[in-house]
């Protein structure tokens, strides 16, 4: 996610974090919601004059004993706050005054960081590094230089990643910025996993016991039970948390929601059951706990108590089955389902039914916005876009495609969006288009050498491979590569069997495809490509268990799940999770709705997915 997305997504009602700082003395506003008044007439040709010297009636000096004083000018100085104004101006003494030599202002700055400061207070610039950073930072607090302190905290904003995303968070505690502490702890909890499993642990170190506890605790931290207990087995068994803090930390996991035989296989056979945790007596009351709550989940009994049964974490993430060909009423549907990753429960989400039915189309998720295009209105085939914003929750009308189209495949490569082939009520196409985003326009590029509806493109280092399909005489088992950077096609390996409304997507660097029509019948096998292979080919996999064509598929928690289609008689609301690691096929949730020709999206890392969740 961009930082500054994420920002955005941060706005009031946010609860605060919990914090060791102590109040500050006075009541003051938050440092980033300032506005920088100052320098609305400052420009470069004050910071030119100030080092001309010509009317210079102070030198500043820094902490470097060896440095020159730098000269400048203490009305300019005024800009760096009503602190630093009481500190060092307020009866200084004038050049008259003072033998004639100009007064002399110490602060406790590097000279690169004074000059940049003073660079500052002419312009109303500084240019921010993780190097300058802390002091630049220490200097606006302690004299409550606003602007400056906002640069520097829009700077930790736009650069936070989850190496250094508790470190921020320290250092927005340490300055006290109310808003930028919500940012940062918001963002924690939603990439708690890949903070908590850093090799060397620098990020959770930083946080003391009891914010680690309010943060195992958080409805909202984004991570499965069986995940969080593998993080606190390896934060007591590495040492890097007291150990004497082991019962305190796995009474934080919501053991009622956990995988039963991850509990069995995994939980009960840990290192940390060794009596020098004093964890033993927790695990076994939790395993009874989880072996009545799947009794009392059995026989369907409502009244296990919550005390026992706390309610599952809300996840950031969610997928999202999208219009299609419904089976009643029959016809293109308006309807968009969710699926509860943690709960693996579908429910409707009328806040993100589409504005008008449609089927056959293209979608996809891009800077956290749903882009959906193209497709069959069950009169009209469209060659219109348009675009759900998952934070302000609108639907914006995008421009219209260049040729209509439906049985359409779509890809996202560095930002773009391409929408392949298809049928636009008279032919099959071999056009192709793409959505520049920041242009706002929609842009012809090379045809594929063959026309193809019904095929399905994914994406995979840069290029583009649109598979299978059909010309309106054939079904192709062929496929086409695209290279954005050249404007190219070229041909990649040809599946084992031809295919059109298939469906494909790639994990792990492994291409895969599921069902679709041979031409004669709706097909359940699979076929893998490893694209690191020096000569890739197909090869099939454990077959389906339900026969489908023109169904979706989304990768989620490490799996793939495919939903909905066509199985030959029927359209359907089946869905199946395949595992890779395993090649093995599980049955999953029931959509509500029979569908065919929908599409699906993931949607990741998204700190509102509770607003879409039932």
């Amino acid at each position: 996610m961009n930082p500054s997305t994420f920002a955005s997504m941060s706005g009031k009602g946010s609860k605060r974090c919990p914090t060791n700082s102590k109040p500050h003395a006075r009541l003051r506003r938050c440092f980033c919601q300032w506005t920088n008044s100052y320098f609305q007439c400052s420009n470069d040709k004050y910071l030119e004059l100030g080092k001309s010297g010509l009317f210079s009636d102070v030198e500043v000096r820094g902490n470097e004993k060896d440095a020159d004083p730098i000269k400048a000018d203490r009305i300019m100085l005024l800009t760096l706050g009503d602190l630093f104004k009481r500190k060092h101006l307020i009866g200084l003494k004038r050049k008259a005054e003072n033998g004639g030599a100009l007064p002399i202002i110490s602060v406790d700055l590097s000279q690169r960081a004074l000059r940049e400061v003073l660079g500052f207070a002419y312009t109303g610039r500084c240019p921010m590094s993780m190097d300058n950073l802390v002091e630049m930072m220490d200097f606006a607090a302690q004299f409550e230089t606003k602007g400056l302190l906002k640069l520097g905290l829009d700077f930790m904003i736009e650069n936070l990643n989850p190496k250094n995303a508790v470190q921020f968070y320290c250092w927005a505690r340490i300055w006290m910025c109310e808003r930028s502490i919500q940012i940062f702890w918001k963002y924690i909890k939603l990439y708690f996993l890949e903070i908590a499993t850093q090799s060397e642990l620098t990020g959770i170190a930083g946080l003391s016991d009891q914010e680690v506890l309010d943060l195992l605790r958080d409805d909202f931290l984004n991570v499965s039970e069986e995940d969080l207990f593998q993080v606190i087995e390896k934060w007591i068994l590495n040492g890097n948390k007291d150990p004497m803090n082991a019962g305190k930390y796995l009474k934080t996991i919501r053991f009622t929601h956990m995988d039963p035989d991850f509990f069995t296989q995994r939980v009960q056979h840990s290192k940390i059951l060794d009596t020098k945790f004093h964890v033993q007596d927790i695990l076994k009351t939790a395993g009874i706990i989880l072996n009545q709550f799947l009794e009392a989940r059995d026989m369907d009994c409502k009244f296990f108590h919550f005390k026992f049964n706390p309610r599952p974490r809300i996840p950031s993430d969610f997928v999202l089955g999208i219009g299609g060909w419904n089976a009643n009423p029959n016809g293109p549907t308006t309807r968009v389902e969710v699926l509860n990753i943690r709960q693996q429960k579908w429910s409707l989400c009328p806040r993100l039914a589409l504005p008008e039915p449609r089927a056959y189309h293209g979608s996809i998720v891009l800077n956290k916005s749903l882009f959906i295009f193209g497709g069959y209105d069950g009169v009209d085939y469209l060659n219109d876009c348009i675009a759900f914003d998952l934070i302000s929750k609108v639907w914006t009308q995008k421009p219209l495609m260049n040729d209509p189209r439906c049985y359409i495949s779509a890809a996202c490569v560095s930002g773009k969006i391409y929408a392949i082939g298809g049928y636009d009520g008279t032919q099959r196409l071999r056009e192709v288009e793409a959505f520049d985003p920041v242009l706002n326009c929609w842009v012809s590029l090379s045809p594929m050498r063959f026309v193809r509806s019904d095929a399905c493109a994914v994406a995979h280092k840069g290029r583009i491979y649109v598979i299978g399909g059909f010309t309106g005489t054939q079904v192709l088992p062929s496929i086409e590569v695209y290279t954005p950077e050249t404007n190219e096609w070229t041909f990649g390996p040809p599946l084992n069997t031809a295919r059109s409304g298939v469906t494909g997507v790639v994990h792990g660097n492994k291409m895969y495809v599921f069902g679709g029509f041979n031409g004669q019948q709706r097909l359940q096998s699979v076929e893998c490509c490893d694209l690191d292979q020096v000569m890739p080919t197909w090869e099939y996999m454990a077959a389906m268990h339900t026969p489908r064509s023109n169904c979706s598929v989304v990768v989620t928690q490490d799996q793939i799940m495919v939903l909905g289609g066509f199985d030959g008689t029927t359209v359907i609301n089946e869905t199946e999770m395949y595992c890779p690691k395993q090649n093995v096929w599980r049955q999953g949730s029931r959509m509500k709705t029979k569908r065919s020709a929908l599409t699906a999206c993931a949607i990741t890392k998204l700190d509102t997915a509770h607003l879409y969740l039932n």
